[in-house]
C-alpha cells in the first residue's frame, strides 16, 4: 500500500494545542463551526484507550483511530457518507451510553484546537468492525495540520478530548478521491452491477455504494471497492437484488450525494 505523505510542518500533540486545557466547542454538542471566544469549554485530556468518567453520565474510551474517505453509516436511509474535500476519522468508542441513539453523534474532530464542520455518527460494524465498542465516524476536512484529536462533547464539567497519534495526523492532508466513470445495472432476474471507479487522490481507499431495488423484500445492499491511489478499478458483483421476469424493478446504485437509477426489465 502506498504510504501516505506528510506535511513539513512540525507534528505535536494536541494535548499541545490545547495548551491550558481549554478549548472551543462551539457551544453544544450539535456543533457548529469555529470557536466562540466567549464560551470555551474546559476539556479533560485521555489518551486514546483511556476512558473519561465524568462527575455525572456514562463512562467513555475512544481507541483504534483510522481515516477513511467513504464510510456506510448505521442507518436505511443514504447510508454512504463521502464528501468531496472531508474524510472521517473511523475510532472505536465503548460506553455506557451505547442504548442511547444520540450518543455516537456527540464527537467532534479537532484539529490545531478548532472543532471540524458536521456530527459524528455511529457506523455499520459488519463494514467497519471494531476491536471493543461500536464503529463511530468522525468527519474532519482535507487538510494538513500539526495536531488533531477527538473530542466528546458533553459540556461543562464532561467534555474530553483524546489525543490522534502522529501517523493519523500525519495523514490528514493525504486522501482517496474517487470519481465514479460507470455505474450500470444488468438486465437480469439476478441482476448484476458494475461499477467503473477512479481514484484520483493520494491515498488507497474504499469506494462504497448503497444499491436498492424497488422489491420490497430487497433492502439495501453495501457493494465496497477497494481502489489504490491513481488507478482505475472495474467491479462487478451480483448484490442480491430481485428483478422477477417480466416486471419493470427500479434499481438505485447510490454513493455520498450522487446516484443512478436504472430500470431493468428482465
Amino acid at each position: 500500500m502506498r504510504q501516505p505523505s506528510t506535511s513539513p510542518r512540525t507534528r505535536r500533540a494536541v494535548l499541545s494545542a490545547l495548551g491550558t486545557g481549554l478549548v472551543g466547542l462551539a457551544g453544544c454538542a450539535g456543533g457548529g463551526t469555529g470557536t466562540d471566544d466567549t464560551e470555551r469549554y474546559p476539556t479533560v485530556e485521555r489518551s486514546l484507550g483511556e476512558s473519561h468518567d465524568p462527575r455525572s453520565g456514562p463512562t467513555v474510551t475512544v481507541r483504534n483511530p483510522r481515516l477513511r474517505t467513504a464510510v456506510v453509516i448505521d442507518q436505511h436511509t443514504s447510508p454512504v457518507g463521502m464528501t468531496a474535500g472531508r474524510q472521517f476519522v473511523v475510532v472505536d468508542v465503548e460506553s455506557a451510553d451505547d442504548a442511547d441513539p444520540g450518543s455516537s453523534s456527540r464527537f467532534r474532530a479537532l484539529t490545531d484546537g478548532t472543532p471540524a464542520e458536521g456530527g459524528s455518527a455511529s457506523l455499520r460494524s459488519d463494514v467497519h468492525p471494531a476491536e471493543r465498542g461500536r464503529p463511530v465516524g468522525v468527519p474532519v476536512a482535507v487538510d494538513a495540520v500539526d495536531s488533531a484529536g477527538v473530542a466528546w462533547v458533553r459540556g461543562l464539567p464532561k467534555s474530553a478530548v483524546w489525543a490522534l497519534p502522529e501517523e493519523v495526523v500525519g495523514s490528514l492532508g493525504t486522501a482517496a478521491r474517487f470519481e465514479v466513470e460507470e455505474a450500470s445495472v444488468s438486465d437480469e432476474t439476478d441482476p448484476e452491477v458494475t461499477l467503473v471507479v477512479r481514484n484520483a487522490g493520494d491515498r488507497d481507499g474504499t469506494f462504497y455504494a448503497n444499491v436498492s431495488g424497488s422489491q420490497v423484500q430487497d433492502g439495501n445492499a453495501i457493494v465496497g471497492v477497494e481502489v489504490p491511489a491513481g488507478e482505475t478499478v472495474t467491479h462487478r458483483e451480483r448484490p442480491g437484488i430481485r428483478a422477477p421476469a417480466g416486471e419493470e424493478t427500479r434499481v438505485v446504485v447510490a454513493w455520498g450525494t450522487d446516484r443512478v437509477a436504472v430500470v431493468v426489465r428482465p
